[in-house]
């Protein structure tokens, strides 16, 4: 199937009223579902072009909050802490990290799914704040790619731009850096 497919049917759509609205409701209700988030960034990326990097970083972290609010007022987080976490830690190994919540954060955005990873942040309690903080950084490479790398999907010109990977690559360094000298810079003991 082609992907210019799926463009000329929202380009019917496009006639109603607040459809750019729709989008973004639409958009939001899927990042609260534990599904694979990179089709919608991809999708954001080549539909809103130029917005999509704030767009995309806006909508994941409004889901985050409201998954993370949604948890603790239904007090699921108690719930499932007393009941399965602690079941859990008795019966498996139990990977501590000596690192504070910010920076496990920071490096658990990189390996987990982020939906997976708002629920698991929501239910283990984490300082929202913090939290919410590592959320962005960690975030802004793998949108910056997404989103700079599929705009051009639907054009003619589908060479890859390389300086997306660049500045990832750059931004890797510079947190493993970072990360090795956590514990001599006063700065980040206030995140404990």
């Amino acid at each position: 199937m082609d992907i210019n497919y799926i463009f000329k049917i929202l380009e019917i759509f496009q006639e109603m009223q607040y459809f750019y609205l729709i989008l973004i409701i639409v958009s939001y209700f899927y990042l609260l579902l534990p599904l694979p988030v990179t089709p919608l960034i991809i999708f954001n990326s080549i539909y809103f072009q130029e917005l999509s990097i704030y767009l995309n970083l806006f909508l994941i972290l409004l889901s985050y909050l409201t998954v993370y609010k949604i948890i603790v007022f239904l007090k699921l987080n108690l719930i499932l802490e007393k009941y399965v976490f602690s079941r859990v830690k008795k019966k498996f190994f139990y990977f501590n990290l000596n690192l504070n919540e910010f920076w496990k954060v920071l490096i658990l955005r990189v390996i987990i799914p982020i939906p997976l990873l708002n629920y698991y942040l929501s239910i283990k309690n984490y300082k929202l704040g913090i939290s919410l903080l590592a959320t962005f950084i960690s975030l802004i490479p793998y949108v910056l790619i997404l989103s700079g790398t599929s705009k051009d999907l639907i054009s003619e010109d589908r060479g890859i731009n390389l300086s997306f990977f660049i500045l990832y690559i750059f931004y890797a360094l510079t947190v493993i850096l970072l990360s090795k000298f956590i514990q001599k810079i006063k700065f980040f003991k206030i995140f404990k």
